[in-house]
């Protein structure tokens, strides 16, 4: 079974939480672990090429998760 990385990048501006809408990376992952250490390395990236400047001013922080499945199907 394929899992599919989504990630979302959020910010605490004045007490409340403003996030973007959610990623999805179309490469597939044949496990979980991997989709989730690679889920690991992308948000430290993003964070590192944001700068410790922005971090700070925005509260910024990534969330993600590998979800089963394939990512262009909608529900029913």
């Amino acid at each position: 079974m394929n899992f599919f990385l989504t990630v979302i990048m959020c910010s605490l501006i004045n007490g409340e939480t403003v996030c973007t809408p959610p990623h999805t990376f179309d490469n597939g992952y044949n496990e979980y672990y991997e989709c989730m250490i690679d889920g690991y390395n992308k948000a430290s990236d993003k964070t590192m090429e944001l700068g410790r400047e922005s971090v700070n001013d925005y509260k910024i922080f990534i969330k993600f998760g590998c979800l089963e499945g394939n990512p262009k199907q909608s529900s029913s």
